[in-house]
């Protein structure tokens, strides 16, 4: 009596193979958009001007026009306030890897972690 197989063992290696080479795609594409590494400063835009740049190695609270107060602790930066409706940005946590950021919508507020250093503006599009 013979068995009926639904792949035989080409097909399985085929699957196979897509597999592996679709996770490796996902992981590399994964490591470059998250930036690959712990930031060294925090740019902060308010509107579409850059309203300061900041040492994350240096603790700090600040308290921005737009009724937002962030804090910079042992290397992670968390909107501690802010006077918007829904307080998204205070919900989401901390952040500290380059490429994370935490947005305000209400009040046009962006926080940014980069590198720092020569280059550090560039986005991936222009690197």
């Amino acid at each position: 009596m013979r068995s009926f197989w639904l792949f035989k063992k080409p097909d399985i290696l085929l699957y196979l193979f897509w597999g592996l080479a679709a996770l490796g795609l996902f992981l590399f594409q994964a490591y470059s958009l998250h930036g690959g590494g712990r930031g060294t400063e925090l740019t902060v835009i308010c509107g579409n001007e850059t309203y300061g740049v900041y040492d994350l190695s240096e603790d700090q609270t600040i308290v921005l026009d737009t009724g937002n107060t962030f804090e910079i602790k042992n290397g992670e930066v968390r909107m501690v306030y802010a006077n918007c409706p829904d307080r998204t940005c205070v919900h989401s946590g901390s952040i500290s890897e380059e490429g994370e950021s935490i947005v305000c919508l209400p009040n046009h507020v962006i926080l940014k972690i980069t590198k720092g250093g020569i280059g550090s503006d560039l986005d991936a599009i222009s690197e």
